[in-house]
C-alpha cells in the first residue's frame, strides 16, 4: 500500500522573500517523493505565478487589502474572500496551512483558523513581521531561519531550522550584482547606475518591473540590465560583489556563497525588518550596511575594499522542515 498523501497549503506573498522558501520546500518534497502534496495560495507577481505553473504546482489567488493602508479596507477584503476561500479549504482539506508572513497569510490563515484548520509558520526574518507574530499565538508550530528569532514567539513549539538557499555552484565570475529585491527598487534604479558605473568589471542590475532602457544607457556595454532572473542559484556563480536590499532570503543566499555585500535596507512607515536583517548580517557575517542617505559615501569604500564574508553553510534545511511537519501531523 502506498503512502497516504497529505496536502500542505503554503500561503505566500506578496514578495519573493515570502515565496521562495515555500517554493524550495515544495520542490524538495516532490524530488524526494515525500507523502505531501504542496499547494499554494495568496498574492504574488505574475512572474512567480509562471514559476509555479512551470513546475505544475496548484495556485489559488487571494487578494487582501494591505492593513498598512487601512484596516477597514483589509477587513472588507477579508469578508469578500471569506466564502470563496472557505469553499476552497473545504474542498481541498489541507492537513496544514503554512504561513510565510505578509498580509495574504494574515487573511488566509485567519480564515483557516476559524474553520478549524491547523496553522504552522515559517519566519526567515530576524525580527518577525506583524502577520506571523499575530498568527504565532495560534500556530501549532513556528519554524524560524535563525535561533534569535525563536524568542519572539511564546508558543510552546518553536524550532530554528535555517534558511533554504538553493543549489550552490562554484563562484568564478567577477561581476557586481545590484539587486533591489524580487519587485525591484526605485531607489536602486535611480541612484545605483550613477554610483557604480565606474566599476571596472561587468555589472548585473536586476531592476524589477521598471523602465530599463534609461538604466542600460548609463551602464553602456558593461551593464546587463534584467527585470528578473530565475533561478538565482546560477547567477550567483558569476558574482564577485553584491549591493542588495535587506530581504532575509537574499542576504542568506549571499552569505551561503561568501559574496561580499553592501546592504541598503528598505525602510517604510510600517516595518523595519530589512534594517533588522541588515545589521544582524553585518554583525554575524561581516556584511557592510549603508542607510540610503549614506550610500554615496560608503559605496566606493565597499567597491575598493570589500570585507571578507564569514561563510554560513546551511545544510539540510528542507529535510528538517518536512521532518518537523511529519512529526507534527502524525
Amino acid at each position: 500500500m502506498g503512502k497516504k498523501v497529505k496536502k500542505i497549503l503554503f500561503v505566500v506573498g506578496p514578495s519573493g522573500g515570502h515565496f521562495f522558501p515555500a517554493f524550495r520546500f515544495a520542490l524538495y518534497a516532490r524530488r524526494k517523493n515525500l507523502p505531501f502534496q504542496p499547494l499554494f495560495c495568496g498574492e504574488i507577481p505574475s512572474s512567480l505565478v509562471k514559476i509555479l505553473d512551470k513546475e505544475d504546482f496548484s495556485f489559488f489567488p487571494l487578494y487582501f487589502y494591505p492593513p498598512s493602508k487601512g484596516y477597514l479596507l483589509f477587513f472588507l477584503s477579508f469578508l469578500k474572500n471569506f466564502l470563496k476561500f472557505s469553499f476552497y479549504l473545504l474542498k481541498e482539506k489541507p492537513a496544514l496551512l503554512v504561513s510565510s508572513g505578509g498580509y495574504p497569510s494574515l487573511g488566509a490563515c485567519t480564515i483557516g483558523r476559524i474553520l478549524g484548520f491547523p496553522i504552522a509558520i515559517y519566519e526567515p526574518n530576524i525580527v518577525p513581521g506583524k502577520a506571523n507574530l499575530y498568527l504565532g499565538r495560534f500556530a501549532k508550530i513556528v519554524l524560524t531561519g535563525f535561533p534569535e528569532t525563536t524568542f519572539f514567539f511564546s508558543t510552546q513549539q518553536v524550532v530554528s531550522i535555517g534558511v533554504p538557499v538553493g543549489e550552490i555552484y562554484s563562484r568564478e565570475g567577477e561581476a557586481l550584482l545590484v539587486i533591489g529585491g524580487s519587485q525591484g527598487s526605485l531607489f536602486f534604479n535611480q541612484k545605483m547606475p550613477w554610483l557604480v558605473k565606474n566599476f571596472p568589471g561587468r555589472i548585473i542590475h536586476l531592476c524589477g518591473k521598471q523602465e530599463i532602457n534609461g538604466i542600460r544607457e548609463i551602464y553602456g556595454e558593461k551593464g546587463e540590465v534584467l527585470t528578473q532572473f530565475f533561478p538565482m542559484d546560477k547567477l550567483y556563480s558569476r558574482v564577485k560583489l553584491c549591493i542588495s536590499r535587506g530581504g532575509a532570503i537574499t542576504l542568506s543566499e549571499l552569505a551561503a556563497r561568501g559574496i561580499p555585500t553592501l546592504v541598503v535596507p528598505l525602510l517604510t512607515n510600517y516595518t523595519s525588518h530589512q534594517r533588522d536583517n541588515a545589521y544582524y548580517f553585518q554583525k554575524r557575517f561581516n556584511f557592510l550596511v549603508a542607510e540610503e542617505k549614506e550610500v554615496k559615501e560608503k559605496i566606493q569604500t565597499f567597491l575598493n575594499s570589500p570585507l571578507e564574508v564569514k561563510l554560513e553553510k546551511w545544510k539540510g534545511v528542507e529535510e528538517k522542515f518536512w521532518k518537523t511537519i511529519l512529526s507534527l501531523l502524525n
